[in-house]
């Protein structure tokens, strides 16, 4: 063991046996992010101008005392006592960072929000409905997440951001860093950081900010247990966030000479299939899935490649399997491939299912993919793979599939338990967060469920039981409240947000019979 993975073992034993004799702080910025020269107890009221909050300082309560004891709390070395106090909270291993994720891309606040998604689902672990999603009162969209930091892991954070394939906001994750407030307003619009919903559209999130009467909370206390359990302040490292380790390491792509040197033949058909345009499963995703049917023709690979966003240039790092693609229809169903050696771009979630199954050089996969980049793979033998490449429509494939026994309908999500910081998978019947509130509008009405929670039971509904007894179940316990079309624009939605839910269409239809 390291000597520095030794010394913060010793800090966090120490930090979890005196936890008593800790008091906790947060410091306070106005709307010009000018900090406030003082730390502030975290369950006393926000400043009359305090618009952004600073990460969670754990002090020992007789060395808290010195702010009391200045007569001016800027009477201090490097400009602050506050700073004094931050510096040594860090030194000892006793701040703790809500993390945030945020995006200010010059961008559609709807796109920003598939983004936030993403990040939340591939490289926190965590469900986007679990977290409070907020609209920041100008361009960007704001989520706090229920987990906590270290400052080594807000560290890996920025560079997980960094090499994430969309904009958003990597300066975030660094120390002292300020976050705005809910309720606060925007001093360039005048439209305050208001909560909203995961799924509402661009003009929904604007009237909510215009029109709702958002009372700032009370204190940073009210903020924190908003997102997490009453618990968080006593037991923080309950909900410290761990960065998930790829089962496997990704290897690079070709060597120089094989990338760069002219050649012909199979060493070109090699070449073509590391480094063609790539064949993405996600892009243009819609309510649509894509079907890619191909053969593996080398190990995956993972690479910088240039990406164009908002009339800028970046390199981000992208995952890639090279193979001989039979065919492929995107989500969009304009862009297809028919019998082309090209790079099948992965997902995070998607490569992480590669490096588990038993599927190598030669073999043949279906990878049905779609907006959730959480994508259905099957290992198919080599005739199929053929017959399933000379179908004329992405419909008539699926079908084909589905004949020979592969279920083409779920991808596997998984729910994250942020109450106890377990995982579980979604599609259980009992024991889940879903389950619970299930029960609860069965026995108290379901008038006591909050919207976000009525879409976590028609989540597992859908799951389990598909779209008609979901509707019946939702008959029954709005009664003669029960309207027919709002039930179906929700369902809807939901079944378009995610590929592991039946398909709201062909649900709809009688299914064609081979």
């Amino acid at each position: 063991m390291s000597t520095t993975i030794q010394h913060r073992s010793y800090r966090n034993k120490y930090f979890a046996e005196n936890r008593a004799n800790f008091e906790v702080f947060v410091r306070y910025a106005n709307e010009k992010a000018e900090q406030k020269p003082k730390l502030e107890p975290i369950d006393e009221f926000i400043p009359q101008d305090g618009q952004f909050a600073s990460p969670i300082y754990y002090i020992n309560k007789n060395y808290s005392k010195i702010q009391d004891e200045l007569p001016n709390p800027y009477a201090v070395s490097e400009k602050s006592v506050a700073k004094k106090l931050q510096d040594k909270a860090e030194r000892e291993g006793t701040v703790f960072y809500p993390i945030y994720i945020e995006s200010d891309a010059n961008t559609g606040l709807e796109t920003q929000i598939e983004w936030l998604k993403e990040f939340c689902h591939d490289y926190l672990n965590t469900i986007p409905e679990a977290c409070k999603w907020f609209y920041s009162g100008n361009r960007s969209i704001h989520v706090h997440v229920p987990k906590l930091a270290t400052e080594h892991n807000i560290d890996i954070l920025r560079e997980l951001s960094q090499g994430f394939e969309h904009d958003i906001d990597s300066q975030i994750y660094s120390r002292k860093r300020q976050f705005r407030l809910p309720g606060a307003e925007h001093n360039e619009t005048g439209l305050a950081k208001v909560e909203i919903q995961p799924d509402w559209s661009h003009d929904e999130i604007i009237r909510e900010s215009a029109t709702a009467d958002t009372e700032p909370p009370e204190s940073f206390k009210d903020v924190l247990t908003d997102t997490f359990s009453l618990d968080v302040l006593e037991n923080p490292q309950r909900y410290l966030w761990q960065p998930e380790r790829d089962s496997e390491t990704i290897q690079a792509g070709l060597n120089d000479w094989e990338k760069y040197e002219t050649c012909r033949g199979r060493l070109h058909e090699k070449w073509k299939a590391h480094y063609s345009h790539p064949v993405s499963p996600y892009a243009h995703a819609g309510g649509n899935r894509s079907l890619v049917i191909a053969k593996i023709q080398d190990g995956a690979f993972s690479e910088k490649r240039e990406t164009h966003q908002e009339e800028r240039e970046e390199e981000r790092i992208f995952n890639f399997i090279p193979s001989l693609v039979f065919q492929f229809w995107g989500c969009n169903r304009e862009f297809t491939v028919d019998e082309e050696y090209r790079p099948v771009k992965l997902s995070k979630r998607d490569y992480k299912k590669f490096a588990q199954m038993d599927i190598g050089e030669q073999d043949c996969f279906a990878l049905i993919g779609g907006r959730s980049r959480n994508s259905k793979i099957f290992s198919i033998p080599r005739w199929l793979a053929l017959e399933l490449g000379d179908q004329e429509t992405h419909d008539e494939a699926i079908t084909l599939l589905e004949k020979f026994g592969y279920d083409t309908g779920s991808s596997g999500r998984v729910e994250s338990n942020y109450d106890t910081g377990t995982s579980e998978n979604y599609n259980q019947p009992e024991n889940t967060t879903a389950y619970d509130l299930q029960h609860q509008a069965e026995k108290e009405g379901v008038e006591t469920l909050s919207h976000m929670d009525l879409r976590k039971v028609a989540n597992r509904l859908l799951q389990q039981y598909g779209i008609d007894d979901t509707r019946e179940w939702l008959k029954e316990q709005y009664g003669d409240d029960y309207d027919k079309e709002i039930a179906d624009k929700q369902i809807r939605h939901l079944c378009d947000s995610f590929d592991d839910l039946p398909n709201f269409e062909e649900s709809n239809i009688e299914r064609l019979k081979i």
